[in-house]
């Protein structure tokens, strides 16, 4: 494939590449290359969509180029072997791990769910399942294949894996939490800080941002730190309830001296939002406080009055 026929396949030009700076030539790529194979998936059009990842190829080998020209490389033979070994069909590790993953759970799965987790795609597909599975009780079922997912798009960052948003991963995390699965969203955890650097954390986020945090918060406080309280507030987050964390922290029983210290040094956002709330909650008790004793002493007073009279 010519450089012409690529850019004409992404929807690119020559001239506009060659205008750019060399350093957001990539992104540019990566963008179109995106755009392009939501148009054309492979289960609608495989041969389209082979052509779509062979332009892609083809521009970004050009983009690693360290001069202005804009002068791509020609992509290496399909099939290939480093050893010279003849040309084979290709099997990817995360094929390979979505089918042991099946094997594991497949008594989870309808045939229909049975049969996208073995092509592997689509990805939002299979993060629906996913999500279904930790709803349902399969909690380490789904976990399970979240981290796959996670894993093969840390592996491949403009593959077909590249389509998995943001918010179903801050779910699956809060789910977990709210299940009591703190190992599980931990691990998940782990992949999707690896994950979010290489899919521009801050455009992958967007309206995301907040409850991405308090989630990370979360998931960083300790195992001392109250499990009732913990699972209360991710559930308060995977519902989006509208000042639903502020809800939570108003006099709640297990918003203790030691609950506060270990919000104070593993969550500090958090640990603002719960000390207003209590402070605010402090300064209502002094004020009640307050005016129970006034009326007992004016209460003490009428009934001086009238035992005098």
């Amino acid at each position: 494939m010519t450089t012409e026929d690529a850019l004409k396949i992404l929807g690119l030009t020559q001239e506009e590449l060659e205008l750019l700076p060399v350093e957001k030539r990539a992104e540019v790529v990566r963008r179109a290359y995106l755009r392009a194979i939501r148009r054309s998936s492979p289960e609608r059009d495989a041969v389209e969509f082979q052509r779509v990842r062979s332009a892609f190829e083809v521009l970004s080998a050009g983009t690693e180029a360290a001069t202005p020209r804009w002068n791509p490389r020609p992509p290496r033979a399909s099939g290939a072997t480093r050893s010279g070994q003849s040309p084979g069909p290709h099997r990817s590790p995360h094929d390979e791990a979505l089918r042991g993953w099946i094997g594991r759970h497949h008594a989870l799965l309808v045939e229909a769910e049975e049969t996208e987790v073995a092509l592997g795609r689509p990805v939002s597909r299979l993060l629906a399942v996913a999500l279904r599975l930790i709803d349902s009780g399969a909690s380490e079922a789904g976990a399970g294949l979240v981290e796959v997912l996670l894993e093969r798009a840390c592996d491949e960052p403009f593959g077909e894996a590249a389509d998995i948003r943001v918010s179903p991963v801050i779910d699956a995390q809060l789910m977990l939490m709210v299940r009591g699965e703190l190992p599980a969203a931990r691990r998940i955890g782990a992949w999707s800080l690896q994950w979010l650097p290489m899919q521009r954390a801050l455009e992958m986020l967007a309206d995301e941002s907040e409850r991405w945090i308090f989630s990370c918060e979360l998931l960083s406080l300790p195992d001392e730190f109250s499990a009732v309280l913990r699972a209360e507030l991710a559930e308060a987050l995977l519902e989006r309830r509208p000042g639903g964390l502020a809800q939570v922290f108003t006099a709640h029983p297990f918003l203790t001296d030691v609950n506060l210290s270990l919000l104070r040094r593993w969550a500090p956002l958090l640990h603002e939002l719960s000390w207003r709330i209590h402070e605010k909650w402090q300064d209502r008790y002094l004020y009640a406080t307050v005016a129970v004793c006034v009326l007992m002493i004016v209460i003490g007073l009428v009934r001086s009055i009238v035992e005098a009279a």
